[in-house]
Parts: structure tokens; sequence; C-alpha cells
């Protein structure tokens, strides 16, 4: 067994090149899954509070594909369009089953789709260190 020796210099491990891409796939995939929901259900009736939550759908879909392209890119303005992102995505998770679910069942499915969705935005906002100063 070969053993080093404590004077050998440690190297750090680089981060994986992919990761960056999987994190604009996550944000394109969002924006695309926002997009499609909201013209899905566009011109349908809606309870109230129904619009708003498709305007935040709409609006995570669209700020998802441009923080897509921000991310691959590195372009500076990236870090507004993920802000707005990660705040429409949060916004529309948590506020859909109190708008479309009624009783104790809305709740619960709130704080369900909340925390999933705050763990996206967590995932997708981690790569607002990519973006230039």
């Amino acid at each position: 067994m070969a053993t080093v020796p404590d004077s050998a210099p440690l190297k750090a491990t680089p981060a994986p090149r992919r990761l960056p891409y999987l994190r604009a796939g996550l944000l394109f995939a969002t924006g695309l899954l926002g997009i499609a929901n909201f013209f899905q259900n566009a011109g349908h009736a809606m309870p109230a509070g129904g619009d708003t939550v498709m305007t935040l759908v709409l609006v995570y879909g669209l700020t998802g594909l441009a923080s897509a392209l921000a991310v691959l890119r590195r372009w500076r303005w990236g870090r507004i369009t993920l802000i707005l992102w990660a705040g429409s995505l949060f916004a529309a998770a948590a506020s859909a089953p109190q708008v479309f679910g009624s009783g104790h069942v809305a709740w619960t499915a709130s704080l369900f789709s909340g925390t999933v969705a705050a763990l996206l935005s967590a995932a997708g906002m981690s790569v607002i260190g990519l973006f230039r100063q």
C-alpha cells in the first residue's frame, strides 16, 4: 500500500465543467414547461387569483429561458433574470395549490410545492457566481 508523505501538497479538485450546462438545462426545462403551461391554460376560466398564478408561470418561463442563455454565455444581466426566475417559480408553486385547490389539502400541497420550488430555485441560483463581474 502506497502512502503519501505529509509534505506532499494537496491538489484541489476542479469543479466539473459540465455543471453549468446541467444547471442551464434545469433553467431551460423550467422555462419551456412554464411557457407551455401558460399557453395550455390561456383562455380557460380561472378562479380568483388564477390570472396572477398564470402570469407568474409565464414570468418564470420567460426568465428561465433567458437565464439559461445567460448562464451559458456568462452575461452580466443574467443575475437579474435568475433572481426573477427563482422568485416567480417559488411564488407560482406556493400559491397555485391555494388558488386551484380546496380545503386542507391545498395547505399541504402549498407547503410541499413551495419547498420543492425553493430547492429548484437554490439549484438554479447556485450558478450566480459564474456571471462576469
